[in-house]
This record gives structure tokens, C-alpha cells and sequence, in this order.
């Protein structure tokens, strides 16, 4: 998460690289990276200021054709408030610190870690019959989900530490 608040800061655009190594080994989708991206930035703004589309997928560092896909799903789920046309543009709908990161997953189809499938796709996974990788995979999950417990505000005020 670190990368994306520096690149909303302003650092080069080039230093998020599709293909990166790190890019592939991750855990969400590229559509979720992009969400928690526009979403920090955005909990970067002060008070009722709309950042227009553009000026918003620059800080982010998403592809601008990318951006109306993933606003759109965020309007949806009423985490941010858009104003189309002239002086048009982006606000969260709530305080930071009422939006949790799994909000934002979700409302981009994010499953995250789901605990109740089997990572060798046996069905449903079960501390009673489990996978070899049952008791991994529920910690994973147990973490991704503290993690997600996180709001905007938590994440805008560790880039301040």
C-alpha cells in the first residue's frame, strides 16, 4: 500500500510496472489495486472538493480508460459521490474513517480470501475435513480480513508515521 501512497503524493508513474514480479504474486486483482489506489487518494482531499477524473487517474497512477470502470463500481456501492460533466469530478461519500478497505474490495467483486472454498477445489473446506493447506489458508484469510478491517483514515494517517 505504501507504493500507492507515494505514487498519489506524486512520485513517477513508471514505477508501477505491469509484469512487475511483485504485481503478479499479488494477492487482490489489478481492478482492486486500482480501487484502493483511487480510494486513498481521494481520502487525501479535504472537505467537499470533487478531483476531476483525470487529475485523479494521474495521482493514482491508473490508466484513465480504466478509471469510469472502477469509479463507477465505487459510486455504486455509495463510497464515493460523482458529478459528471464541467467542473465534474470525485469525492468520497463518507468520512475515511467510515470507509474500510473490504468495502472497497467488495464493491469491485473482490472475494478476497475465501475460507469456505478449497484451494484444491474439493468443495467446501472444513477444519473438520480439511485440505492439506486448510490451516494456512485459514490464516491468510484471517489476516487479509484484519487487514481489510482498516479504514481510509487509518491508511491516510500511516502515510503521516
Amino acid at each position: 500500500m505504501d507504493l500507492e501512497v507515494r505514487q498519489c503524493e506524486g512520485m513517477n508513474p513508471s514505477t508501477i510496472r505491469p509484469g512487475d514480479p511483485d504485481e503478479e504474486a499479488s494477492l487482490f486483482a489489478k481492478t482492486s489495486h486500482y480501487a484502493l489506489r483511487l480510494m486513498t487518494c481521494l481520502a487525501r482531499e479535504a472537505g467537499d472538493a470533487l478531483v476531476p477524473s483525470r487529475e485523479l487517474a494521474e495521482r493514482a497512477a491508473v490508466p484513465a480508460a480504466y478509471i469510469s470502470k472502477v469509479m463507477r463500481r465505487l459510486e455504486e456501492a455509495e463510497l464515493v459521490f460523482a458529478r459528471k460533466g464541467r467542473g465534474g469530478g470525485f469525492r468520497l461519500s463518507r468520512e475515511p474513517s467510515a470507509i474500510h478497505l473490504m468495502e472497497i474490495l467488495r464493491a469491485v467483486d473482490e472475494p478476497g480470501v475465501s475460507r469456505d472454498e478449497c484451494v484444491f477445489g474439493w468443495g467446501a473446506c472444513r477444519a473438520s475435513d480439511p485440505c492439506p493447506l486448510h490451516a494456512t489458508w485459514s490464516l491468510l484469510g484471517r489476516e487479509v480480513d484484519a487487514w481489510a478491517d482498516r479504514t481510509l483514515a487509518d491508511v491516510v494517517a500511516r502515510e503521516g508515521a
